[in-house]
């Protein structure tokens, strides 16, 4: 009997760059998906983390219904760097932790190839951990434009997230795929489908 091997995909991008789009079409192509920012928010609603950041900042940072305020902790992070350290520290092995176990339950299943979106692949530096890298591209000024408009994020904060991050430029050398992102949704979908027909 034959041994399939799993093929790990990462999908990375620095912010509002497309990468949300991107992952609907490949969940609409069934393909096996996880966003690392979906696995972020189910680990902000366990106790453990929960009581971690409690001790950390008290009661602000919790909304009134009892879930974590991230609004609270996105600014506090793009604010104060000694604070972004301290929760990449605190969350970053938890998602890795989640992802393997993840990866490990679609092989079991006889996957052959997974996609998972990491915005901060490089950051984190866990470029090695998978088998090839696609990276979506989209010009600053447009990533800026669509943080505003699409998220919500002022333009002071959407800057300082942008800043924050790895240049796409430097990325560019280091991935297996480049998907433009400079038109339309319909030409982004079309352009992933492209690639995996």
């Amino acid at each position: 009997m034959s041994t399939i091997i799993m093929e790990r995909i990462a999908i990375t991008g620095n912010f509002a760059s497309g990468k949300s789009v991107v992952g609907q079409v490949i969940k609409k192509m069934n393909y096996s998906l996880i966003d690392v920012d979906e696995v972020v928010n189910k680990l902000y609603k366990t106790k453990e983390l929960k009581d971690i950041l409690q001790d950390r900042y008290q009661l602000t940072v919790f909304k009134k219904d009892g879930t974590v305020n991230k609004n609270f902790l996105r600014k506090l992070i793009f604010n104060n760097p000694n604070e972004k350290k301290y929760l990449e520290a605190i969350i970053w092995p938890r998602v890795w932790n989640y992802l393997e176990m993840w990866q490990y339950s679609q092989e079991r299943r006889g996957v052959g190839r997974t996609f998972t979106i990491v915005p901060l692949l490089f950051e984190a530096n866990w470029q090695n951990k998978f088998d090839k890298i696609w990276l979506i591209y989209s010009r600053p000024q447009d990533r800026l434009e669509r943080a505003q408009i699409k998220r919500g994020v002022n333009q002071d904060l959407a800057s300082k997230i942008i800043a924050s991050q790895i240049p796409d430029e430097k990325k560019k050398s280091k991935v297996d795929i480049i998907i433009n992102n400079y038109g339309t949704i319909a030409e982004l979908k079309q352009n992933v489908k492209n690639i995996l027909t």
